[in-house]
């Protein structure tokens, strides 16, 4: 079988031109890659991935912080949700993805707290963002083989809310900080990035690849799916795919009315499309794609238009079209 040309088929924009893509999409297809995986079940299910001890299902989210707490680094916020305590994690970055502030809510969109120590200042708390941190010596945050794991000064938060517990593996509690009865750090540094972005070698589907660049994976929380980038030419330049774990499959994604303009939605979060033939419409005038691709009897994540939901399908001729590369406006690293 002579798998490139029996499976796509390249076209160029003039023979696109004579074509009426219509509103028709492919057959949806559920059993090609199982059930999808919900936000409560990221951090089990991605702990094995690389970077060794990153833990998974980071994305951005502007969230809120209690009045009161500290806010010492200004830079970007991201969380995840911790099944193992129940609670989600915010971070803010202090000037780099390897030191940041982490703060805790009991959910994704509400009021984040500092997160306090009985025993120390912190240095437990690195649990919360490396999956291979342990401490056996409780005043000694290296002492579990984080050699490069630190925390900043010691704060003591007083009056204001926090969640705070003593030791590595306790639950936490939201309580009343004491004076110097439960403390804080500036900053923590636990050995692994806080990044939407993570270094992790997907499976595609029948092992197809366009570029041979690094793959990264990140999760996209408005349709509870993760998208596979392998780089191009630059880092602003990459192949999008799609999968419903991020450990599982990752099959490519299709438009059924175009190829793939407003796909660059998945990873720029300022992307917007008011013209869905122009994908520099709304403002992104580095925004382009590569050649046309038309996957035929194929599992691909298709939708039509902007803001729709992806839906694993079996394309059709003429029916679900993608394209080779993208460049979004935005660099992957």
């Amino acid at each position: 079988m002579n798998f490139s040309s029996m499976r796509w088929t390249v076209a160029t924009a003039a023979v696109v031109a004579a074509f009426t893509l219509g509103g028709c999409g492919g057959v949806v297809d559920p059993q090609a890659d199982g059930e999808d995986v919900l936000p409560e079940d990221l951090a089990t299910a991605t702990d094995a991935l690389t970077p060794a001890g990153t833990a998974g299902g980071w994305f951005a989210y502007n969230f809120k912080i209690a009045s009161g707490s500290a806010i010492p680094c200004t830079g970007a916020r991201s969380v995840r949700y911790v099944s193992k305590y129940s609670k989600w994690v915010g971070a803010a970055l202090c000037g780099s993805k390897n030191r940041y502030k982490l703060y805790m809510s009991s959910s994704q969109t509400g009021t984040y707290y500092e997160v306090a120590d009985y025993a120390g200042n912190g240095q437990d708390h690195c649990e919360l963002v490396n999956t291979q941190f342990t401490l056996p010596n409780e005043d000694d945050i290296t002492s579990g083989g984080c050699t490069n794991c630190a925390v900043g000064a010691l704060t003591d938060p007083n009056g204001v809310q926090v969640y705070a517990r003593g030791y590595l593996g306790e639950a936490f509690s939201l309580v009343t900080a004491s004076d110097w009865g439960d403390l804080s750090t500036e900053w923590y540094e636990c050995g692994v990035p806080v990044t939407e972005w993570r270094t992790y070698s997907f499976k595609t589907y029948e092992g197809v690849r366009y570029c041979s660049g690094a793959r990264y994976v990140h999760y996209v929380p408005k349709y509870n799916k993760w998208v596979g980038a392998e780089l191009c030419t630059t880092s602003s330049r990459y192949k999008l795919y799609m999968s419903s774990s991020e450990t599982g499959t990752y099959y490519e994604i299709a438009d059924y009315s175009g190829h793939g303009q407003d796909h660059c939605e998945l990873i720029n979060k300022n992307f917007t499309l008011p013209n869905d033939d122009d994908i520099t419409s709304g403002g992104c005038t580095t925004c382009a794609l590569g050649n046309l691709l038309d996957p035929i009897g194929v599992p691909v994540y298709a939708r039509g238009y902007f803001g729709e939901a992806f839906n694993l399908v079996t394309s059709t001729d003429w029916g679900d079209l993608s394209t080779d590369s993208y460049s979004c406006g935005v660099s992957i690293q």
